[in-house]
């Protein structure tokens, strides 16, 4: 399930990148940057999704 979960991640932020990079060649700046919310947006839900799982030491502690 992590591995499913990591590709699909690996994948958003390659199509993003992506796509980014191809408006920039475009010479459309504005869609190149108007992604980057979604960039910061994904990686707050990341970092905080991450935190909250407690490693396997916390547990084994408490």
């Amino acid at each position: 399930m992590i591995k499913v979960a990591a590709a699909i991640q690996l994948l958003f932020i390659l199509l993003i990148v992506g796509f980014s990079t191809y408006q920039l060649f475009q010479g459309r700046f504005d869609l190149a940057l108007g992604v980057l919310p979604f960039l910061m947006a994904f990686y707050v839900f990341v970092t905080v999704r991450n935190k909250r799982k407690p490693t396997p030491k916390e547990d084994h502690e408490s």
